[in-house]
């Protein structure tokens, strides 16, 4: 279509995990109608598979369930079935547990886990079966804003228009840029490392989150005998040890993992990230709607990053598709401040609360350590409060979204 003009209901700019259930999210079945909705990226020739595992929260998973999703996802996921939380040191030996949840006496995991890359393929095979939705593999370029639509330039010479342009393309967004965004950002001096281990020891569906000194070391439970690791280390330590090569690293891992798994070999990775906070100063302007790391981006602590933009895609999904029904504007301001207004405080809340948790883990402080310590302890004693903590961390909290309770929109 280079060269030639196309319209549509909704462009989706980024076709990374965010921008493909956004589009699949716009028809059926997770959806009653439908828009015509075009989704531009470019593909990632070359590029590396991403080894992060994400954490599907039981309200993302009932979202999966109503976009029919789900039974293809559910194979390929690992059901998570407790945590143990502790304060440990590298090479110190086995940690005592402060804080432990677990799913006794519920048959519905609170989470499940599973690699994003095999997420990426399923949804890629779930947009070439997509009737709504029109894939242009090319780069955005520039938006030029209109009362009643965006026309969207495409580096490849692509001219398409929509009346709602959503910014799906990560971090260093340029929609957000086009848009006139701003952001607040805040550099952690920590990178991410994440590798996919095997071991010789069944995990039982256990997740362990250790707080070292440097940042928290996550122990994640895939399928079969493997788990995803996500190290938090100090930017240059991170880097050093990475560059120490393959025994180095994994003499450092082994030091982090302790015996729980017997033997580890590391099958996949590793890869790192550096990490950041940022928060976008809106999420809509300019008939542009931001969902995902274009609008927020949290340290991976708590394991929320995804969640929170599947909450952002379920509650832009939700109205929009109200006004549309409705005949309105879909891309006007008028139209789109109710998904501002629902998603500012959530996004907000989780990105004050992870920064403020990274700030208190990531520290080696005697009387701090003391004090979080008999935190973690005081809420494992405290049954109520663990599953008022539980069912927050599952995304059953506050107004959600249908999507996210099982329903159709």
């Amino acid at each position: 279509m280079t060269g030639a003009e196309e319209n549509f209901d909704v462009a989706i700019v980024g076709a990374g995990l965010a921008g493909m259930i956004c589009a699949l999210a716009f028809g059926p079945p997770g959806n009653r109608g439908r828009l015509r909705t075009v989704l531009i990226g470019a593909p990632q020739a070359g590029q590396s598979a991403d080894l992060r595992a994400l954490a599907i929260t039981r309200s993302s998973r009932r979202m999966f369930e109503a976009m029919g999703l789900w039974g293809n996802i559910a194979g390929e996921a690992e059901p998570l079935r407790d945590i143990i939380v502790s304060d440990a040191r590298p090479g110190e030996g086995e940690a005592p547990a402060l804080l432990r949840w677990d799913n006794e006496g519920s048959a519905d995991p609170s989470a499940h886990f599973i690699e994003s890359h095999l997420v990426q393929r399923l949804l890629s095979a779930g947009l070439a079966a997509s009737e709504h939705v029109q894939i242009v593999p090319a780069d955005f370029l520039n938006a030029k804003f209109h009362k009643g639509s965006v026309e969207i330039a495409t580096a490849q010479g692509d001219r398409l228009k929509a009346r709602l342009l959503i910014a799906a393309d990560g971090k260093e967004s340029r929609v957000r840029v086009s848009a006139g965004i701003g952001i607040r950002r805040k550099d952690y001096d920590q990178m991410g490392i994440v590798a996919t281990l095997q071991h010789t020891l069944p995990h039982g569906g256990r997740a362990h989150e250790r707080f070292m000194l440097a940042g928290p070391f996550a122990l994640l439970p895939l399928t079969g005998r493997r788990s995803s690791i996500v190290w938090t280390e100090e930017r240059e330590t991170a880097r050093s040890i990475l560059a120490g090569g393959n025994e180095l690293f994994l003499g450092e891992l082994r030091k982090r993992v302790g015996h729980d798994l017997g033997e580890i070999e590391i099958i996949a990775g590793p890869q790192a990230h550096d990490l950041s906070m940022l928060m976008a100063e809106t999420c809509v302007r300019n008939r542009t709607a931001l969902i995902g790391d274009a609008a927020h981006v949290i340290h991976p602590l708590a394991g929320l990053g995804y969640n929170l933009a599947l909450r952002d895609i379920a509650a832009l999904v939700e109205v929009v598709m109200e006004k549309a029904r409705l005949g309105l504007d879909i891309g006007s301001e008028g139209s789109l401040e109710p998904f501002e207004r629902r998603r500012r405080i959530d996004t907000m809340m989780n990105t004050v609360m992870a920064d403020a948790l990274n700030r208190l883990f990531s520290n080696d402080i005697a009387p701090v350590r003391r004090v979080r310590d008999l935190g973690l302890r005081i809420v494992d004693r405290l049954p109520m409060l663990k599953q008022f903590l539980m069912e927050e961390a599952a995304g059953l909290t506050g107004d959600l979204p249908r999507l996210m309770r099982g329903e159709a929109v």
